[in-house]
C-alpha cells in the first residue's frame, strides 16, 4: 500500500514538475518573441502560438485603448473557429467590451458565463453567439499609461484557473512593454515619413520660387526691350550694348574752329 502511495506521489510531483516546466518555457518563448518583434501582428501571432501551448482555450484577442474617453478596437484577433461574427478593428465603448473590467480594475480578471450573461451590447452578444462561455481578460499596463487588454477566451465554463491568472499576468507584463516599444516605433516611423513629405514639398516650394523668379526676370527683360524699341533704342536688342548710352550724332556736340 505504501509503494502504492510513494508511486502516485511521484507521478504527481513529476506531471506537477513538467507543467511548471512548460510554463517557464513559455516566458522564455514570450520573451523571445517580444525581443525579436517590434511589428505588432508578427509579435501578437508568436505570442498566441506560445499560449496556445500551455493553457487551453480558443479565443485570443488584444483591445487597444488610446484612452477612457475613446471606443476600444479589437487590435488583433487570433479565433481560427470562430464564426466570424468579430472581426479585427471592430470598436465600440468602452462600456460595452467585458474588457472594461480588468482596465477598470488594473489587474486581471476572470470572467463566467454568469458573468457574460451581465453585457447586453452588441459585442458582448456576438462573443456569447460565437460559443465563448469563459475568459480570462488582462490590462497590458506600462508605468505611463493602459495601452489596452489581452484577452483570453473558451468555450469551456471555468475554464481558467488561478495558476493560469497567475502565469498569463506575467506574460501580459512582457506584452505591454513590446507594445509601448512597438508602438513607440510606429510613431517614430510616422513622424519620419511626416519630415520627409515636409521636405519634398519645401523642396518643390523653392524651385517653384526659383522658377518665377527666373520667368519673373525674362518678363521684365522683354518688357525693356520693347520699351527701347518704342523709343527707337535697339540697345535692348543687342545684349552687348546694354547699359550703353545712346550713341550721338556728328553734329551734336561737335565744335568748330
Amino acid at each position: 500500500m505504501a509503494l502504492v502511495e510513494d508511486i502516485t506521489e511521484r507521478k504527481r510531483l513529476q506531471s506537477r514538475l513538467e507543467h511548471e516546466r512548460e510554463r517557464l518555457h513559455l516566458l522564455l518563448e514570450i520573451n523571445n518573441a517580444v525581443v525579436s518583434n517590434l511589428e505588432l501582428r508578427s509579435l501578437f501571432t508568436a505570442i498566441t502560438a506560445s499560449l496556445r501551448k500551455v493553457i487551453q482555450h480558443e479565443y485570443t484577442s488584444s483591445g487597444a485603448l488610446r484612452c477612457r474617453q475613446q471606443p476600444i478596437a479589437v487590435h488583433a484577433l487570433d479565433f481560427p473557429e470562430g464564426k466570424g461574427l468579430i472581426q479585427e478593428s471592430m470598436q465600440a465603448p468602452i462600456d460595452d467590451f467585458p474588457a472594461k473590467l480588468a482596465i477598470t480594475a488594473r489587474k486581471p480578471v476572470l470572467v463566467n458565463a454568469g458573468d457574460l450573461e451581465g453585457f447586453h451590447s452588441e459585442f458582448a452578444k456576438q462573443l456569447k453567439a460565437e460559443g465563448v462561455r469563459s475568459a480570462c481578460l488582462l490590462p497590458l499596463i506600462t508605468p505611463s499609461r493602459i495601452l489596452g487588454t489581452l484577452n483570453l477566451g473558451s468555450g469551456r465554463d471555468g475554464n481558467f484557473t488561478e495558476a493560469d491568472v497567475e502565469l498569463l499576468s506575467q506574460v501580459a507584463s512582457q506584452i505591454a512593454i513590446a507594445l509601448e516599444n512597438a508602438l513607440a516605433f510606429r510613431e517614430i516611423e510616422e513622424l519620419e515619413d511626416k519630415l520627409a513629405k515636409e521636405k519634398l514639398y519645401l523642396e518643390e516650394e523653392i524651385r517653384t520660387e526659383h522658377n518665377f523668379g527666373y520667368h519673373r526676370y525674362k518678363f521684365r527683360s522683354k518688357i525693356r526691350a520693347q520699351a527701347g524699341r518704342d523709343r527707337g533704342d535697339d540697345r535692348f536688342d543687342r545684349p552687348h550694348l546694354r547699359g550703353a548710352a545712346p550713341a550721338r550724332s556728328s553734329s551734336q556736340g561737335a565744335f568748330t574752329t
